[in-house]
């Protein structure tokens, strides 16, 4: 294949033939996009009749009581909700914060935390035997299924189509909070949940705990400030 031929006119057996080799294969539609390669089987089939047999379903025996109070984080509005509580402070910062939120794209994922969404753990449980973390897929009887960015759009409104916005990870964050023996997420509300009007400091703090506890879902399973920098550009792009 000629090096100057148009990549758009090759039919894809032969494009993928081709290219095969590649570590970095250029896309048909975009001229400066690559994908990272190389190409393997065009069908998949063997490919995911082989990642199968790995599941945990397959590999290990299923025992739902290992699950028990697992999803910690599930929203639930069922209970009394004290004042220092992050339903409360939600409805807080929402009353100032709401424009703001909106306009970064993050306001509908934020009211996601204080949804009162029914909680099936079994159920959740028993899917994630089927789950496969080579092809981040469920491997089912009928076939894979995964979320896509579609699913994500419509159920946190987070923009998956627009470009990057590039930040600096190089930076020093603006404010200090103590995230350890603080005495659990309930402390942390309780230290950082102001009165009056909501300062910056306040609203960082409440967007890194909305980070680390219903997004991100941190291996710590706690407050840290591993995602500071990223909440701070959040608050800066008012």
């Amino acid at each position: 294949m000629s090096s100057s031929t148009n990549l758009s006119d090759v039919p894809s057996a032969e494009y993928a033939e081709h290219l095969s080799n590649l570590v970095a294969i250029p896309s048909l539609s975009h001229e400066n996009h690559y994908f990272l390669g190389p190409i393997g089987n065009l069908d998949p089939t063997d490919f995911i009749i082989g990642e199968t047999n790995q599941i945990p379903f397959r590999l290990a025996n299923p025992n739902l009581g290992h699950w028990k109070n697992t999803f910690k984080s599930w929203p639930s509005l069922e209970k009394p909700t004290p004042d220092k509580s992050w339903t409360t402070w939600y409805q807080r910062v929402l009353a100032s914060k709401k424009v703001h939120w909106d306009e970064i794209g993050i306001g509908q994922a934020l009211a996601l935390t204080i949804a009162n969404s029914a909680k099936d753990e079994p159920l959740m449980a028993a899917a994630t035997y089927f789950w496969s973390n080579t092809i981040n897929a469920f491997l089912f009887n009928q076939g894979p299924m995964t979320p896509t960015l579609i699913d994500i759009t419509m159920i946190t409104g987070f923009d998956v189509t627009s470009s990057a916005n590039p930040m600096s990870m190089n930076t020093k964050n603006q404010f200090d909070f103590k995230t350890k023996s603080i005495g659990g997420w309930s402390g942390y509300v309780a230290a950082y949940m102001g009165q009056g009007s909501v300062t910056p400091r306040e609203h960082v703090a409440f967007l890194l705990m909305w980070l680390e506890k219903f997004l991100f879902c941190g291996s710590s399973c706690g407050h840290t400030t591993n995602w500071q920098f990223v909440v701070e550009a959040c608050w800066q792009m008012a």
